[in-house]
């Protein structure tokens, strides 16, 4: 077996020497530290790195040709423990620190306690301190896509966060906060130039913010759409709903002065039966967004699933999101085909990969193993994903 074969992930043996390398590890690292680590019968995606065992033709295909796209993942959920436990010391000096890393792992990824939305989002409050900081948040972005592009080689990314949650109050400014994240993107896809990786920045409104807060993260994101932000979203809890409110006449504002700047747009919403399929026709006719952040209640519906076809909407869905939160492989079949029989597009994607130990690839590996998706349905939502891109055609 080739040395090219191995895996390596976060909790591989070799994978601390990465703070000393300077970033996620490379082969050369791997060969000189690990040489008798245990290698597996894998796949090698382009990056060399080995993936989970996948024999579909079609997929294979794709992830062979590095042609993976995830439209859907946080910031503060795609980096690793280990990373966040090094920069927790750091960054946020100590304030967060726990009894040992176990203690501290605990409370940045999930566990089978996870039973609900609110419950998904609180890891959130502890990786959004540590990334409060110029340094945190392009230290973050940076491991965020490489280690996605290694793991699972996903080679377009669109990585979404809030700046305003991550400049503790005003101590940074939020130009700050947002150029060290331009600068981490930048230099992840020049490390990974030689894959033809492409990234981009959605800058994330807070659904728990007052809308004149939320204007200025807009401001923000045309301010710097021509270095890397390539849209805007409305992300965080579902209560309060906003969706049946006068407030989404003050958001329809902001939405549409964000298509007039040249952003693209989605939003988080119809995730859970607080808003629901009421609330994805809500903002589809008042804010009209180019894509959907889940709307996954919306497969109750049939005259909203018209409307979404008849606008050719997408909708990025993430399965292992949806796991956590108590859907069944059963349940999550007979709603993604619903959608697949009239016509809607969506996506498949992580939301917060890291935060629940998986990758784009190993969601694949679930959605078949399961039988909730077919391959052919697989491959058709990976052509989506790039049709329906932030990033446009290359």
């Amino acid at each position: 077996m080739r040395t090219d074969q191995l895996r390596v992930t976060s909790s591989h043996p070799a994978y601390s020497s990465w703070r000393r390398e300077g970033g996620p590890l490379g082969l050369e690292t791997v060969r000189r530290k690990m040489p008798g680590v245990q290698r597996r019968n894998n796949l090698i995606t382009p990056t060399g790195i080995s993936i989970p065992y996948l024999r579909n033709g079609e997929i294979q295909n794709y992830v062979l040709t590095g042609q993976i796209c995830n439209a859907h993942e946080h910031v503060g959920g795609a980096v690793p423990a280990e990373t966040l436990h090094g920069m927790e010391k750091v960054y946020a000096r100590g304030e967060l620190a726990a009894d040992s890393f176990e203690v501290f792992r605990g409370k940045v990824e999930l566990d089978g306690s996870c039973k609900s939305l609110d419950d998904y989002l609180r890891p959130f409050h502890v990786t959004e301190r540590i990334q409060s900081s110029p340094d945190g948040v392009r230290q973050s972005v940076y491991q965020a896509i490489v280690w996605a592009t290694r793991e699972s080689g996903t080679t377009l990314h669109e990585l979404r966060f809030n700046p305003m949650k991550r400049n503790l109050a005003g101590k940074y400014k939020l130009s700050q906060i947002i150029e060290a994240s331009i600068e981490g993107m930048e230099l992840a896809v020049e490390r990974l130039h030689h894959l033809n990786v492409r990234a981009g920045l959605i800058l994330c409104m807070a659904r728990e913010f007052p809308a004149n807060a939320n204007e200025v993260i807009l401001e923000r994101a045309i301010r710097y759409k021509d270095r890397g932000i390539v849209g805007i979203d409305l992300a965080g809890p579902e209560r309060p709903i906003i969706e049946t409110g006068d407030l989404l006449k003050a958001y329809a504002d902001l939405y549409r002065r964000a298509r007039e700047a040249g952003l693209k747009t989605t939003i988080h919403t119809g995730e859970t039966t607080h808003t629901g399929a009421r609330g994805v026709r809500a903002v589809l006719r008042e804010l009209n967004p180019d894509r959907f952040g889940h709307a996954i209640q919306a497969w109750t519906d049939p005259g909203l699933l018209t409307e979404l076809c008849a606008g050719n909407k997408t909708l990025e869905f993430c399965p292992p999101t949806y796991s956590k939160e108590g859907w069944t492989p059963e349940t999550l079949h007979q709603a993604f085909n619903t959608f697949w029989d009239r016509g809607v597009k969506f996506t498949v994607n992580t939301d917060g990969s890291r935060l629940m130990g998986t990758n784009i690839l190993e969601t694949v590996k679930f959605l078949l193993e399961k039988r909730v998706l077919t391959e052919q349905q697989i491959t058709q939502t990976f052509i989506w994903a790039r049709e329906s891109s932030f990033l446009g055609a290359q």
